[in-house]
């Protein structure tokens, strides 16, 4: 009796239906990417008592639709609806384009093999540099042999200037 109440509870958790659901949002590039848009909308430097629950919806709302469907919404849900063909309209269009266009790109295999390729062209410059280049105590003062240390005098300062100096005075 208690095996079968388990194994509900478990379909219930884990079955397709709810796994087909959440199969896209369930990775940590979605959460990084909802807490930077967060943390672009709630900066940490400005508290908003008044208004956080709503900028924090919105940037929710923000990540989930895109930036231009997104305002585009807010704007018809508060009876102030953009106008067709209007320039904003327009704009707004664009912005979601754009962003469209860049998520696609990101997710190309193209994309993904030159970033991929640029990781290792960087830590093999990193290897090679790190062998060539190994840092040791006082580096630049060996490079520096040839030239004798000597204090420099700084004579223009009034600090420096002698007592003798000091005590003299000008009247008359």
């Amino acid at each position: 009796m208690r095996t079968w109440t388990y194994l509900k509870q478990i379909n219930k958790r884990l079955g397709s239906k709810v796994l087909d659901k959440t199969r896209l949002n369930m990775n940590t590039n979605f959460v990084e990417g909802f807490n930077r848009s967060l943390r672009r909308s709630l900066p940490s430097n400005v508290t908003f008592k008044k208004n956080m629950s709503g900028r924090a919806h919105a940037a929710a709302h923000s990540v989930n639709y895109g930036p231009g469907e997104s305002i585009l919404e807010l704007c018809s849900a508060l009876h102030c609806d953009i106008p067709v063909g209007s320039s904003a309209y327009k704009a707004l269009k664009n912005i979601q384009k754009t962003d469209i266009l860049q998520k696609k790109h990101k997710q190309s295999v193209n994309y993904k093999v030159f970033r991929s390729e640029k990781r290792c062209k960087l830590y093999k410059l990193y290897e090679k540099l790190s062998e060539i280049i190994q840092y040791e105590k006082n580096m630049l003062m060996k490079a520096d042999r040839g030239m004798k240390s000597s204090k420099s005098k700084h004579e223009d300062h009034p600090y420096v200037k002698n007592k003798k100096q000091k005590k003299i005075s000008i009247r008359k």
